[in-house]
């Protein structure tokens, strides 16, 4: 997670509201539709928050990686899911 904020600047209710699904590695890109505060799923604050940020190829195979490894790594799951909330 830190990695990912650190190369893209993300907000942390960004970060914490990534699914899986928003991640297509094929087209190298991420597309951000939510956040989450205060455990609140809610939009994004501005329309240029909402679009698509492109992913590097270091990136992208750190969190082909992480996703690999993960318990959690279906469409619907979070990409940093907390095992101690079964996936929440």
């Amino acid at each position: 997670m830190v990695f990912l904020a650190a190369a893209t600047g993300l907000r942390v209710s960004e970060l914490l509201a990534l699914r899986c699904s928003d991640i297509d590695f094929e087209s190298g890109e991420m597309n951000l539709s939510r956040g989450i505060v205060h455990q609140n799923i809610g939009e994004m604050k501005t329309e240029a928050s909402r679009k698509p940020l492109a992913l590097s190829a270091g990136l992208a195979e750190v969190l082909f990686d992480w996703l690999a490894q993960s318990a959690y790594n279906q469409p619907h799951d979070w990409v940093f899911a907390s095992r101690d909330t079964n996936g929440g």
